[in-house]
């Protein structure tokens, strides 16, 4: 999710969030335009503060073409030649 969009669907200020966070409403604005990227630290009191809904990935503009777990599973099947049966269950 974008930090924009957290904010937005929590109803939060830029301002109470980088409170939240520990740091500035100015970094707070350039992190979510994405003309900066934050430290590790910030990063993960960001992933911390939004329960996991803002991830490192989301603030770096970085997303998967197919979900994650697909890649996981097409993965296991060119290294096993099969999937796995509880693979094969989550995919119905």
């Amino acid at each position: 999710m974008k930090l924009n969009d957290f904010l937005n669907t929590n109803d939060l200020t830029m301002a109470k969030f980088a409170a939240d966070v520990g740091t500035t409403t100015a970094t707070i604005s350039r992190i979510a335009d994405r003309s900066v990227m934050p430290r590790r630290s910030l990063i993960q009191r960001i992933y911390d503060a939004t329960d996991g809904l803002v991830t490192p990935n989301d603030l770096a503009g970085l997303y998967c073409k197919i979900p994650c777990r697909q890649l996981v599973m097409r993965e296991d099947q060119q290294r096993f030649g099969s999937m796995p049966k509880e693979a094969v269950l989550d995919q119905q």
